[in-house]
């Protein structure tokens, strides 16, 4: 029951390490008195619910409410050409530990609350016309796939640095063993905390430096890779991950159909444009690497949405798989 209190949905880090946390609150919860228990849950739920606030748009520097449901992908762009019967299928990581797959309705599939009606409507040519055929356009979605990425780590963090706060206080006041509950309930959150923090500066340098590009005009930057390709999978996604080969730096990537095909681009930030510039040489340039980039991006993100009838008709053991892969982010 207490896992409720550790769904990060895209859940930045093991899935043991956060099993193992739960286990460690759960086990702090019942060395509290019954009253001081439910205070605490109180609590918990009350950080849960602040989480869920809507806060300012996205774009770098600006204070201005944002639309509640920006699209990150396109609906007109993308979603609609992989769409049946106005739905797709999406993960659903709700359940701790148990990813699934659920259907979503097309107006509500990837959209977060993002940018404001200004800076939304930065978006409207390639919305209108259906394409993204530039580099201006191209450098646009991945600022707002770098935005989607950055909020989600952003109120991620957030969550944590309050359940921290709330935990802490409880173990200060209550008649326990502080030592022993600080060593297993706040130092394992802090490390949870340290990774978001970092994870969270990497993206807003990868979302500025896309808003800046954006801003200039011009081709595509070393650290910015567009790929068109003729297979025509019925799946739209965006996410991050970081790698390690040869430092460690972030990647966000945005992969849907388009004119047939399909259009996939990343980028880093710019200070890391060699490090994706060696990433993009690797696997574009392979075709046996490059066909299996999809499915590998798949595991790193939530942030997906197919055509029902393709994910049906998917291997079992394939669709078990990659759900299984997910649930171990």
């Amino acid at each position: 029951m207490y896992e409720q209190f550790l769904n990060l949905g895209e859940g930045y880090t093991e899935e043991g390490l956060l099993l193992l946390y739960a286990a460690n609150l759960g086990g702090f919860f019942e060395a509290l008195e019954h009253s001081n228990a439910r205070s605490l849950r109180g609590k918990l739920i009350a950080a849960a619910h602040k989480r869920a606030a809507v806060g300012e748009c996205a774009y770098p520097g600006c204070e201005k409410d944002p639309i509640r449901r920006s699209h990150v992908i396109s609906k007109g762009l993308a979603l609609n050409s992989i769409v049946e019967d106005l739905n797709l299928l999406t993960p659903d990581l709700s359940e701790f530990g148990n990813p699934r797959i659920r259907e979503i309705n097309r107006k509500s599939a990837s959209t977060f609350p993002g940018y404001c009606t200004s800076h939304e409507a930065v978006f409207g040519d390639f919305e209108k016309a259906g394409v993204l055929n530039n580099a201006t356009d191209f450098k646009l979605q991945l600022m707002r796939s770098a935005a989607r990425e950055e909020w989600w780590v952003a109120r991620t963090h957030a969550y944590l640095l309050d359940l921290r706060s709330i935990l802490s206080g409880e173990i200060d006041t209550a008649p326990l063993d502080k030592g022993h509950w600080r060593e297993t309930v706040l130092r394992p959150l802090d490390g949870l905390c340290s990774s978001l923090a970092i994870r969270r500066e990497r993206l807003s340098s990868v979302h500025r430096d896309a808003a800046n590009a954006a801003s200039d005009g011009g081709s595509l930057p070393p650290w910015m890779h567009a790929v068109s390709t003729e297979e025509h999978i019925p799946i739209a996604l965006s996410g991050s991950t970081s790698l390690i080969h040869p430092e460690s730096y972030t990647l966000v990537f945005v992969s849907f159909p388009q004119a047939g095909g399909r259009l996939t681009l990343f980028a880093s930030s710019r200070d890391d444009g060699e490090l994706v510039k060696a990433y993009a040489e690797k696997y574009v340039t392979d075709p046996q690497l490059a066909s299996g980039l999809l499915t590998s991006w798949m595991t790193g993100t939530d942030h997906w949405f197919v055509r029902p009838s393709w994910w049906s008709a998917q291997s079992e053991v394939w669709r078990t798989s990659l759900l299984s892969e997910l649930g171990n982010l």
